[in-house]
């Protein structure tokens, strides 16, 4: 069987490539427009082909004014025993991205409409044109994600 990431999967994964590096969480809100997608961040907000690479991305954030680190080169190896909101945060985005085409899993019509982030708490915002679902995340819980979008299919399949 063939591995394949949707397009805004894909850019999830960048997007948390680039996130990485940072000293602080950068992103603060992640939105779908169809085929591209607006990320916002302390200042500002740019708007991204969902093709984006992780340079093309710390290019327009730097386009806008944010001070950016270059992105993560390659794959992360380890996961933090002990890890942070920025580390939990991290590995969501990434997670969201790899597993993205198990949104649909129990609705061919669910999607991700959007991502954001509080101190403590991520939101991801699902809808499949009928109904929409916000699915919670806390960052602060000191445990990585795993399987994010397979949970929130059946969350949604559950009704909310």
């Amino acid at each position: 069987m063939e591995f394949r990431m949707t397009p805004a999967g894909r850019l999830l994964r960048e997007l948390a490539m680039v996130e990485r590096t940072q000293a602080a969480s950068l992103f603060t809100e992640l939105g779908s427009t169809g085929d591209a997608a607006v990320i916002r961040f302390p200042g500002g907000e740019v708007t991204l082909q969902l093709d984006g690479t992780r340079g093309q991305i710390v290019q327009s954030l730097r386009k806008r004014g944010a001070t950016v680190r270059a992105p993560f080169e390659g794959e992360p190896d380890t996961i933090p025993g002990d890890p942070g909101r920025h580390e939990v945060w991290c590995e969501l985005l990434d997670d969201l991205g790899s597993s993205s085409r198990h949104l649909c899993h129990l609705d061919p019509r669910l999607t991700g409409l959007e991502v954001s982030r509080g101190e403590t708490t991520a939101w991801i915002l699902v809808g499949n044109g009928l109904r929409t679902m916000v699915y919670e995340v806390k960052l602060d819980g000191g445990e990585m994600t795993a399987a994010a979008a397979v949970d929130i299919a059946g969350a949604f399949g559950e009704g909310g």
